[in-house]
């Protein structure tokens, strides 16, 4: 073999296996398609992390039409903690400050006495949006009680602008903060 075949050979192993020895990633708008009962219908989806401990709900996924996450061995209708991605099409063109104010403005009918308290913004990599966070406290509440909601914005690979929310959703203050560390690995991850 000459010396250019044995230096290709040793960069083509080389990249094949740093490709294996990377993390899966975790980030984006895809296209999802669903059971409608009359067909199909298809939907957009964030392409989220799923951390250490932690499973799809594939049901509630598929029925509600976004990314459900919650801990092994539990399911959505269970849980007391639990992660969604949401992705909305960005269709007014809105910043997601606006679109993050909208919401709450939405919220606060639902809910009157709903606490908002904006947590630190969180960067993302390759010059992307980055996180605008907050969390959410409905005092009367005893089931899901507690959300932090970081919104950012994505494009799909035809270049369409998405609103992405993924949320944190608990129903203790306790269960909020043992699943953070969980949480965070998605939002760093996407």
């Amino acid at each position: 073999m000459s010396v250019k075949s044995i230096a290709r050979s040793v960069v083509l192993t080389a990249a094949l296996v740093s490709v294996h020895a990377m993390p899966a990633a975790a980030a984006g708008v895809e296209k999802m398609v669903s059971d409608c009962g009359a067909g199909t219908c298809d939907y957009d989806s964030a392409a989220i992390a799923t951390p250490a401990g932690w499973v799809h709900d594939e049901f509630a996924e598929r029925t509600m039409h976004m990314k459900v996450l919650v801990r092994d061995g539990q399911s959505f209708a269970s849980t007391d903690v639990f992660i969604l991605a949401t992705v909305l099409p960005n269709l007014d063109d809105v910043s997601i400050a606006d679109h993050v104010f909208r919401g709450q403005k939405y919220m606060r009918l639902q809910v009157p006495e709903l606490k908002i308290k904006a947590l630190p913004d969180i960067a993302r990599a390759k010059g992307k949006a980055g996180f605008l966070v907050f969390q959410y406290e409905k005092p009367i509440s005893t089931k899901r009680r507690f959300e932090r909601i970081a919104t950012t914005m994505e494009k799909d690979k035809d270049g369409n602008v998405f609103v992405v929310g993924i949320s944190l959703t608990a129903d203790s203050a306790q269960a909020l903060e043992a699943a953070e560390a969980s949480y965070l690995e998605v939002l760093r991850r996407y």
